[in-house]
């Protein structure tokens, strides 16, 4: 599968600093989502809920999330964050799906039948917003 973004960061409404992100995939997948703001800096608001973001670990400037994308709906994934502080924000973005190749597939014949093998392909993918 293939994958695209495009980003553009701008002023948040609240004087700080936003990020939008639109993901675009060849397959739905299952997304995760770690982001790290500048030391001192926090996320102020995100597409993902209402109300306070709460930072991932109890502290720090790192939030994690995972999401779930199904059926057609989950090929594009368009969301944004705000933060508040001095610099950039770090995202790292995985992408995976369960995918087959002719290579998984052939080793798959030569396992036992007791064996059901379950091929997965994992992207990973960093920026700065």
């Amino acid at each position: 599968p293939k994958f695209r973004k495009r980003v553009s960061a701008t002023g948040s409404r609240e004087g700080g600093r936003r990020c939008d992100v639109l993901v675009e995939t060849s397959h739905p997948g299952y997304h995760s989502l770690n982001l790290t703001v500048p030391a001192g800096g926090k996320v102020s608001r995100w597409s993902f809920t209402e109300g306070e973001v709460t930072p991932s670990g109890g502290g720090g400037g790192t939030y994690v999330l995972h999401h779930a994308a199904n059926g057609e709906e989950g090929r594009r994934w368009r969301w944004w964050f705000e933060w508040e502080g001095a610099g950039t924000a770090a995202v790292s973005w995985t992408y995976t799906n369960v995918t087959s190749s002719l290579r998984e597939v052939e080793r798959g014949l030569r396992l036992p039948d007791w064996v059901t093998p379950i091929a997965q392909t994992t992207y990973v993918h960093t920026f700065r917003c």
